[in-house]
């Protein structure tokens, strides 16, 4: 099994390939959507669901049949993570972990597939009227994190970035040499540098550190009203 890591550190992941969400009815309240990620035989990616699950908050419910048996998933708990759920034929995932929008998760998929699984994230895109106006983000010390709703935004222009004290970092996996970027720092004279304008993808999750905690809420950045 891959040994999982905390940033800092080479470490091997997966080509996540992600897909922009396709949304239903933009007018309409209650859109519902989904974003999806590709996975390699026995490679990691580093995700978060943007959508409510209308499902049900378990792995069963939102993983499911996605992916084969043999796959795994990890799940960040503040210091480390918690045991690997992993995808049986009797069970589905085991142990069914809770997973909630904005959680960062890796998802290995198994080392005996066959080939390239694609899976999707499919849910309720959180808005005002469904309790999705504002969703919380903390970091203490060393965090995974995302931007826990449905677009793509530049790193600087989270909540958590702009809130972030001089000396955080951030750290984002390439996809190309499957590994971390070097961390990047905040700093008094150029803020986060090139990581201001560097893309977050939908789902895309990753790691920050800051040396005193923050707690930020982010803001819905889209009105499904119109």
């Amino acid at each position: 099994m891959t040994s999982l890591r905390k940033p800092l550190i080479t470490t091997s992941v997966a080509f996540c390939v992600i897909v922009l969400i396709a949304l239903a009815d933009v007018r309409s309240i209650n859109t519902v959507g989904y974003h999806a990620h590709s996975v390699d035989p026995g490679d990691l990616a580093l995700l978060a669901t943007c959508l409510d699950s209308l499902s049900g908050d378990t792995l069963n419910h939102i993983l499911a049949e996605q992916l084969p048996v043999g796959s795994s998933v990890y799940k960040w708990n503040g210091i480390g993570y918690d045991p690997p759920s992993i995808k049986t034929a009797l069970h589905g995932w085991v142990p069914n972990h809770t997973l909630l929008r904005g959680q960062p998760i890796y998802v290995q998929n198994a080392f005996s597939a066959p080939g390239t699984v694609t899976f999707s994230f499919t849910g309720e895109v959180p808005w005002y009227n469904n309790g999705g106006g504002t969703t919380t983000v903390s970091v203490v010390g060393l965090e995974a994190t995302a931007y826990p709703y449905p677009v793509d935004i530049e790193f600087g222009q989270t909540q958590a970035a702009i809130a972030a004290p001089i000396n955080s970092t951030v750290m984002f996996w390439n996809a190309d040499n499957q590994s971390f970027d070097s961390p990047i720092f905040k700093t008094p004279f150029f803020g986060w540098g090139p990581a201001e304008t560097r893309l977050i993808p939908i789902g895309e999750a990753f790691f920050m550190t800051t040396p005193t905690p923050i707690l930020v809420e982010e803001v819905v950045p889209y009105d499904l009203s119109i």
